[in-house]
């Protein structure tokens, strides 16, 4: 082969070469070109069609068409954000400027906070942020974004959330934030007693939710979410915003209720030392312990069922819990209110029930022993030895049934169309059960129930009540309906005693037990209510009350 020909392919070679780098080059700058006319976007999440596309955008500064618009509401600021920027965002875009400041004006940088854009209702992932040396961080976001939702999260610098309205291109937002405090709290009863338990902040402003690190606790004591447990010596509490709150104790010594202390802004400062005495409430309440034998704890776990009833409940007690298995056999109920109650309990399987005298400022102890349920059978007549369908049988002395029945277990059932019925789930510790009707008087049967046994307790004859209520209505308007019933004192019930009254202005209720009764009026569809209360006696089984309906309210609409 010749010098020549060796020479030619040398030659060919190179340039093939040449070529090959020089499209490479090409295709990289025509990459680059093509990346720089868009932003980086180090903040990403998925929009609901599963396309990835930036929501949250922290950038460098405003393009240029934005800064003019936002240097008219913050010159002085607004310039040094700027700074001969020219970067260049698309148009579809909305631009956030947070602003971070102390109560004196100061910037604060580097403050912790977590940012969510938020859509149509329905916030993005929130992003962990940290505000730039000025105290100021630019963001971009979607230019559907509605709003943003901003929550410190720093450990020495606090506000209330916010959530931040985008209603334009440029928004602008300053957050005035508070200096973090630790304070020292000794709580002590009034008898010198320190205190054991738990404290919270009663408005949610002063305390924020603890985080890993988040505050200097020492001393007999543990800060968690919004409040702190005290182990019975002084603690010290860090995290705390310095502004007007309410602590709220939790004492649960017999004899005390939820004690609330008010925290004024200038007593929380850097190591400020607080005492706080818990006083003994005018009606103190009491408390009920529940002793179980551990015996009677199967291995697996069981899902237990705790009613505490009032004999005269009002309308704001509710005792009853649906919990786990006593801890170490016990199971307590504090604040109380003093009077009487029936205890029942249930497992899976097992049950008992009770009656306990709840004392002021005392402690009522009482010893459970689990049994297989009882039930009761019976058979309801009328005065003429009819059956009589709907009675009640109840295991409840004082309280008013309410029409139409809602049967339970262990509780109250109804009689069929021939006057039988069974009431099953009794603990064997009941010896009183109530039979009533709509119209009749109630009657007490004493009982002696068997473990797991059903125990017929013949036929009861149900005696007419002879009460009657006479209502007057005064200054009835004449294109006005309104309802009227007759209730428990407290309250509750009226499903089955409501009457519409129309132009006439009376009404009359006939056949109603003896007992003590809550009048009421309001317009027709609900509102303000007036009411009297009535005893009926078997000396004075008629009640004639008069109400002026002239101020009644309806509700807002």
């Amino acid at each position: 082969m010749s010098d020549d020909k060796l020479s030619n392919r040398h030659m060919a070679r190179l340039v093939i070469l040449l070529c090959l780098v020089l499209l490479a080059a090409l295709l990289a700058v025509y990459t680059l070109s093509n990346h720089a006319d868009r932003p980086s976007s180090p903040v990403s999440t998925t929009d609901r069609g599963g396309n990835n596309q930036p929501v949250l955008e922290v950038i460098d500064a405003l393009p240029s068409p934005v800064i003019e618009n936002a240097a008219t509401m913050r010159p002085e600021r607004d310039r040094a954000v700027s700074e001969a920027s020219s970067s260049v965002i698309p148009d579809d875009r909305k631009f956030l400027v947070l602003h971070f400041q102390s109560p004196m004006g100061d910037a604060l940088n580097g403050v912790g906070f977590e940012l969510a854009a938020v859509e149509t209702e329905r916030p993005s992932p929130s992003q962990a942020l940290r505000s730039g040396d000025d105290g100021s961080l630019k963001l971009a976001v979607a230019g559907t974004t509605d709003e943003a939702w901003l929550r410190i999260t720093d450990l020495e610098w606090h506000c209330d959330p916010q959530r931040i309205p985008l209603p334009g291109s440029v928004t602008r937002h300053d957050s005035t934030l508070h200096r973090l405090v630790t304070v020292e709290f000794d709580i002590r009863y009034d008898d010198g007693t320190a205190f054991v338990g738990r404290a919270s902040d009663g408005t949610g402003d002063a305390m924020p939710p603890r985080r890993a690190g988040n505050g200097d606790v020492r001393g007999g004591g543990k800060a968690s979410g919004g409040g702190f447990y005290v182990s019975g010596e002084p603690i010290r509490v860090s995290g705390i915003s310095p502004r007007d709150t309410i602590l709220n104790i939790y004492a649960e010594r017999a004899g005390y209720t939820r004690f609330d202390h008010a925290l004024k802004k200038y007593e929380l400062y850097e190591g400020a030392r607080i005492s706080i005495t818990i006083l003994k409430p005018k009606n103190p309440p009491g408390s009920i312990i529940a002793h179980f034998d551990s015996s009677q704890f199967p291995k697996r776990s069981h899902v237990w069922w705790y009613r505490l009833t009032p004999d005269n409940p009002t309308n704001n007690e509710n005792y009853s819990r649906y919990n786990s298995r006593p801890a170490d056999g016990l199971h307590a109920w504090h604040q109380v209110r003093p009077g009487t109650y029936t205890l029942h309990i249930t497992d899976e399987t097992r049950v008992w029930s009770g009656v306990v005298d709840v004392v002021a400022s005392e402690e009522t102890h009482v010893d459970v022993v689990l049994a297989v349920p009882a039930a009761a059978t019976l058979r309801v007549i009328d005065e003429n030895g009819e059956p009589l369908p709907q009675a009640c049988l109840h295991r409840q002395p004082k309280h008013y049934i309410d029409y139409p029945l809602k049967p339970e277990n262990g509780v109250r059932n109804s009689s069929g169309i021939d006057g039988s019925v069974t009431l099953s789930g009794l603990a064997p510790t009941v010896t009183e059960l109530i039979v009533e009707a709509k119209g009749y008087e109630a009657q007490t049967i004493r009982v002696a129930l068997s473990t797991g046994q059903e125990s017929d307790l013949g036929t009861i004859r149900l005696v007419p009540s002879i009460g009657s209520i006479v209502v007057q209505l005064r200054n009835v308007k004449p294109d006005q309906s309104y309802e009227v019933m007759y209730i428990h004192p407290w309250g509750r019930g009226g499903n089955s005693t409501r009457q519409t009254v129309l132009e006439t202005g009376t009404v009359t209720f006939e056949r109603v037990k003896l007992r003590d009764y809550l009048v009421a009026v309001h317009l027709k569809g609900g509102g303000s209510v007036e009411q009297k209360r009535v005893t009926l006696t078997p000396d004075s089984p008629q009640a004639i009350v008069e109400l002026d309906v002239a101020g009644l309210e309806a509700d807002d609409e």
